[in-house]
């Protein structure tokens, strides 16, 4: 647990591969001082949707709309 709330760190996801596999879905982001890559959110989106356990289609619906959202679209 960070200051900033948990913090997933994972070597590798499975249907998404391991790091290498997934640096190129990454986008990298200020984290304070730190410069930190996370999964862009259609990378994340199909990983999601792939695992199916029921705490990652419960937010779902959420990166969906954010993901819609962040390419301009309106529902």
């Amino acid at each position: 647990m960070t200051r900033m709330g948990a913090l997933d760190v994972l070597g590798a996801i499975e249907p998404g591969g391991n790091y290498a596999d997934l640096l190129p879905h990454a986008d990298e982001m200020q984290l304070g001082n730190l410069a930190v890559r996370v999964l862009d959110l259609q990378t994340l989106i199909t990983i999601k949707e792939t695992i199916g356990r029921d705490k990652d289609r419960a937010v779902l619906a959420v990166l969906k709309r954010t993901l819609k959202e962040k390419q301009g679209g309106t529902e």
